[in-house]
Parts: structure tokens; sequence; C-alpha cells
């Protein structure tokens, strides 16, 4: 799951390091899925999600790393969103919720 989150980061950190800010990451984020999603005749989606669905409810250790892997995500975004100015407080999200894992489906819940 980590391997498969950082792949994700990998291939979309080029271009969102060479956009203009953090809206433009994320629409060159949303380009690049999108491309890679259709490109694979929509066989191919989220990495993780598949994961938690199958997996993740029967075995903690895969779903602390399907956490870890949607964690990564969002602290890269919080980091673009500190590049733009946005204070840490708020660019990591709501200090009362957090992404989780509840019987095999992704939640977000408070902390």
């Amino acid at each position: 799951m980590r391997e498969a989150a950082a792949r994700v980061l990998d291939k979309v950190g080029t271009e969102v390091d060479t956009s203009g800010g953090a809206a433009s990451a994320v629409a060159t984020l949303i380009d690049v899925l999108t491309t890679e999603l259709v490109a694979s005749d929509f066989r191919s989606g989220c990495p993780l999600a598949s994961v938690v669905l199958d997996a993740a409810a029967d075995s903690e250790p895969i779903a602390e790393a399907c956490r870890a892997g949607y964690a990564s995500w969002r602290d890269a975004v919080a980091a673009l969103l500190q590049r733009d100015g946005v204070a840490a407080e708020r660019a990591g999200g709501p200090r009362d919720h957090r992404a989780g894992l509840d019987r095999g489906r992704p939640v977000a819940r408070p902390r």
C-alpha cells in the first residue's frame, strides 16, 4: 500500500512541481489520474480503494498501510497549500476529523 501510494505521488510529482500553485496542481493531478484511468479502460482506479474495500476490514496491518497511504496524499496536498500561503493548521484539514476505515469502507470520523 505504501508503495502504491508512493507511485501515485511520484507519477504526479513532476507535473505538480511545475504547476503555478495549489489550484493548478490539483487540476494537474486530476488530469494525470483521469488520463491513466481512461487509458486503462477504467480498470486501474485508486490503488488503495480496492484494497480498502476487499481486505482492510479483516487486517489491521493492511488497514494501517491504507491509512498511511491516504495520509501521504493528504500531506502532499497540505504542503501545496502551505506553499501558497495557507497556514499549516488549516492546510491539513479540520483537526476534529481524519480519514479512516470502517468495515472496509473509507470514512471520515472524529479523532
